[in-house]
């Protein structure tokens, strides 16, 4: 039913890895900008056995396109001739 920490703790780990371990840094704003880095290229490329092996970024979006239903709602405005479109979102999971 619900996740432990591994996941997270696996990610830190990787993280230590393939980031810290092994490099000098030569101030606080280097090591942060080699962390960023590494997060982009992890989520938009590092296949997760987990998520079927796809990256964190696709699995996110194969889970809402299955679970999260948008429909746009028309609203009207105050405003003479004004319409306005609003996008409602319903988790399926938790409201079906």
């Amino acid at each position: 039913m619900g996740q432990t920490n591994g996941v997270a703790e696996r990610f830190i780990r990787t993280l230590k890895e393939q980031v810290i371990y092994g490099r000098v840094f030569q101030n606080l704003e280097e090591l942060r900008e080699a962390v960023r880095r590494f997060i982009d290229i992890y989520n938009r490329d590092w296949l997760v056995e987990k998520n079927g092996f796809k990256s964190p970024w696709l699995a996110r979006a194969d889970w809402l396109a299955q679970n999260v239903q948008g429909r746009l709602k028309k609203v009207v405005s105050n405003k003479p001739g004004a319409v306005h479109y609003v996008l409602f979102f319903t988790l399926s999971t938790y409201f079906s």
